[in-house]
């Protein structure tokens, strides 16, 4: 049974979560032209783009997983979201909506910003 024992994703919801209440934390997402999209901190930092395989629809990792014979992923988000400059009682909205659904899978958060149970 082949595990990916150290993989990225980052969700749809989590993109949409930001796109849509991120401002409210301190975070935007940011388009530009064809090119993946970034988030962006208030207090500064800039996540680069996304690459494709880090936000693909879990269809297509599931194929992918298939393709190169893998059972399982253990799967964590994106560290450069972790968005340690953000105040404290903004809390970590996106990790709550944090999701994936790959293929069975654990996630992975920062110290003190794991989803509720």
């Amino acid at each position: 049974m082949p595990i990916d024992v150290h993989a990225h994703y980052v969700p749809p919801q989590l993109i949409d979560a930001v796109a849509g209440r991120g401002k409210e934390i301190g975070v935007r997402l940011v388009r530009s032209g064809a090119t993946p999209p970034a988030l962006h901190f208030d207090y500064g930092f800039k996540v680069r783009p996304f690459f494709p395989r880090l936000i693909e629809p879990v269809a297509e990792r599931r194929a992918w997983l298939d393709e190169q014979g893998i059972d399982q992923q253990i799967v964590g988000t994106w560290p450069d979201l972790f968005g340690y400059g953000l105040p404290v009682d903004a809390g970590s909205p996106p990790f709550r909506s944090f999701k994936p659904r790959p293929r069975r899978l654990s996630s992975s958060a920062p110290p003190g910003s794991e989803p509720a149970a």
